[in-house]
């Protein structure tokens, strides 16, 4: 495919891609915890690549890192399998000298693609082991687990403590499922991982989990412990319990859901047990979270999965046709402490929810508090001073006041800073090391890092981290925490949105006339030039109507009306709002849905783009075109592929399709805008939109446009 196709960076599940040729080849894939598994393969072309692997970082590329790695030599055929992941970014670096080399990724997959492209596996490729477990006694702790391989030489397990080091405990022999850790002293934490491996592959590592070993003169249980509580009720599991290190339930057995920022999930297993219903209960704790729960694969936002969205964490689902064999439920949102129950054959929960959460599919408070850790190494400081931060802070805060129109509150307060226990090389060299040490720093200092509280994030900052050849991580951020490695408004605002549980501000440009809905459509990350959650962040350019939807009494639902007739409309322009409000003397957008009833188009009118405006008045590209045309967002086009808490993906459409150059060129941007006398025509065949006419003042919040929507 590679001698027809050029390189791309774009994954899709099931799709192939080509590699570049030269250097290191970097790809992020989004949304991979949503998933029980996913298959990396690399076939085809000529050379003798390596392919690497990890989650939540860039991989180092060092033959000795950690990271989940292939590395067959003379050939560009190559496979890491990642069993259940457990970050929401699942980074891919590849090396070696190659040609036309191609790559795919296939969700769910046990096994993957042989060079040929067909299903199955290669006998060099190395499953990683999962449904790693513990039990721990006084003074050992016994681990099984599930043999996925019929190739290892040896299966390799690491222990670590809270600030300790990963160390490696046990080497042991192929097709071993079990083994007993009597190293290990009473009344303390463990944490263990393991992978398998071969003369020439190493398999992905499995999920860490968490072992508890019992003082010593821990009283045995009670025989003839009381009557349990009435089975109609469900108990506070997290009060009397630590949190379940397993990921699948049991019949009628409450467990402790681990604190997650952007999810967790549990598989239950019905086979051949005549199980009719799946009742499935939460409550107590603290957040506001989202059930859903699926007979096919897991739950994904904008799929057929049954879900209870209500205000706090009191939700029930009734599965009333599960399968036999496995089926999955997942929590999703932000939350700490809650209990959840599966009862079999049941047809109602154990308990009642509240009232419908009217903004669950956004973010819930009028609010954000940013408990702000900086960080330095023994070798060296941060380059930043806490005035520079807050100088930054405070910008940050008057752009959220600005957006919000007044309705959001921008908190901070700065840490003392922290000193890591390794020279700043020490993370450069493995950056995978990085992200689980800041994180028990963060522990130490009193915060938890899945949960710092309700309506409060954390933002990390540091000197960066990485080199030239393993890729500098410049910032990053999920629910509820964000890395900064500069102290730019522009950065922490844009890095803030995603914390808060945004996703960029993507573009798509149509195939043939308009917009497809098929392959042949083109998604651009970072797209939309002119908003903050795209490539606007460093000029801090307005978020789109949709995403000041996403927030809660940002704007009125009356003022973006949703269209259900044919006629024109007036909307005016609504990036010139203050602290007061919008300022408009009218609505400020429309939302129209496509022809299926599944997708929502926002049209908004802005009449300017703040780099222009600020710092290059004289030489406006865009400007004049915003001023002439409006734009439009695609929401829900690709919620089915993203992650449960990033369920906002805004696309900004291309209106003049089939000019995308093949790099990230000005002339893609300048023609986002649709244009007095042009029309966009719903695919899905819903509608047509034609600007026909503007006026008002331009700069100013009574600049308007006109537009004809012909509803079909």
């Amino acid at each position: 495919m590679c001698s027809t196709q050029g390189a791309s960076t774009s994954i899709t599940d099931g799709q192939p891609i080509c590699v570049s040729n030269n250097g290191t080849a970097y790809l992020s894939l989004a949304g991979a915890n949503a998933h029980n598994s996913i298959a990396i393969t690399t076939a085809h072309g000529s050379g003798d690549l390596s392919l690497y692997v990890g989650q939540g970082n860039w991989p180092s590329t060092a033959t000795n890192s950690n990271a989940s790695k292939s590395l067959n030599s003379g050939t560009n055929s190559e496979c890491v399998i990642i069993n259940n992941p457990s970050q929401y970014w699942l980074m891919i670096a590849i090396t070696g000298s190659r040609t036309g080399a191609s790559l795919s990724v296939d969700y769910g997959a046990s096994s993957c693609r042989t060079s040929s492209g067909n299903g199955g596996g290669n006998t060099g490729y190395v499953t990683a082991p999962n449904n790693l477990t513990a039990v721990a006694a006084a003074n050992s702790v016994n681990l099984t687990w599930s043999d996925n391989s019929n190739n290892e030489d040896s299966f390799v397990i690491q222990r670590s403590a809270p600030g300790a080091s990963w160390a490696t405990i046990a080497t042991l022999t192929a097709n071993t499922t079990r083994y007993t850790d009597t190293g290990v002293s009473a009344n303390s934490t463990y944490y263990y991982t393991m992978h398998a491996k071969n003369s020439t592959n190493q398999s992905g590592w499995s999920r860490t989990i968490t072992a508890i070993t019992n003082d010593s003169t821990t009283t045995p249980p009670d025989p003839d412990p009381d009557p349990t509580p009435n089975p109609g009720s469900l108990a506070d599991v997290c009060a009397t319990e630590t949190e379940t290190t397993v990921t699948s339930l049991t019949d009628g057995v409450p467990v402790c859901v681990p604190g997650a920022s952007q999810g967790f999930g549990f598989s239950v297993s019905t086979f051949n047990q005549n199980v009719s219903s799946i009742a499935f209960s939460t409550q107590h704790g603290l957040g506001n979270l989202t059930l859903a729960a699926s007979a096919n694969g897991w739950p994904k936002a904008g799929d057929d999965s049954i879900r209870s969205s209500s205000v706090g964490n009191t939700e029930c689902v009734v599965l009333t046709q599960p399968k036999n064999g496995w089926n999955n439920v997942r929590l999703e949102g932000l939350f700490k402490g809650v209990s959840l129950v599966a009862d079999f054959n049941a047809t109602s929960c154990r308990v009642t929810p509240g009232a419908a959460d009217p903004g669950n599919d956004g973010y819930d408070y009028n609010g954000v508090h940013v408990l702000v850790y900086p960080f330095r190494f023994p070798d060296q400081d941060l380059e930043f001073t806490t005035a520079q931060i807050n100088a930054e802070m405070q910008k940050t805060k008057e752009y959220f006041t600005e957006q919000s129109y007044g309705n959001f509150n921008f908190t901070w307060e700065i840490k003392p800073k922290i000193t890591m226990p390794n020279n700043h090389n020490y993370y450069n060299s493995d950056k995978t090391k990085w992200n689980p040490d800041y994180k028990e720093q963060l522990v130490n200092a009193g915060t938890d890092p899945n949960f710092p509280g309700e309506g409060t994030i954390i933002m990390v900052t540091a000197p960066p981290i990485g080199t030239e050849s393993t890729y500098f991580i410049n910032s990053q951020a999920g629910p509820p925490l964000m890395e900064i490695y500069t102290y730019k408004a522009g950065t922490i605002a844009h890095e803030t949105g995603h914390a808060l549980g945004l996703h960029h501000s993507m573009s798509i440009e149509g195939g043939n006339s308009t917009l497809n809905g098929n392959s042949n459509d083109k998604v651009t990350n970072y797209g939309n030039v002119f908003g903050l959650m795209g490539m606007g962040a460093h000029s801090l350019e307005e978020m789109n109507l949709m995403y000041k939807a996403y927030f809660n009494n940002w704007i009125d639902a009356a003022d973006v009306p949703t269209v259900t007739q044919s006629g024109t409309y007036r909307i005016y322009s609504f990036n010139h709002g203050t602290a007061s409000g919008h300022n408009a003397p009218g609505n400020i957008g429309l939302k129209i849905k496509s022809g299926d009833g599944d997708k929502t188009y926002w049209v908004e009118y802005r009449t300017m783009q703040k780099s222009e405006i600020n710092t290059n008045p004289d030489n406006q590209l865009r400007t004049p075109l915003l001023q002439n045309g409006i734009l439009i967002n695609l929401q829900n086009y690709m919620d089915e592929n993203a992650a449960p808490w990033y369920n906002h993906n805004s696309l900004l459409l291309d209106s003049t399709p089939n000019s995308r150059s093949s790099n990230w060129a000005l002339e893609d941007f300048n023609d986002s805008p649709l244009q007095i006398n042009q029309t966009f025509t719903d695919p899905w065949n819903g509608f047509s939109i034609y600007p026909v006419d503007k006026g008002g003042t331009l700069g100013t919040a009574d600049a308007w446009i006109e537009v004809q929507v012909t509803i079909f």
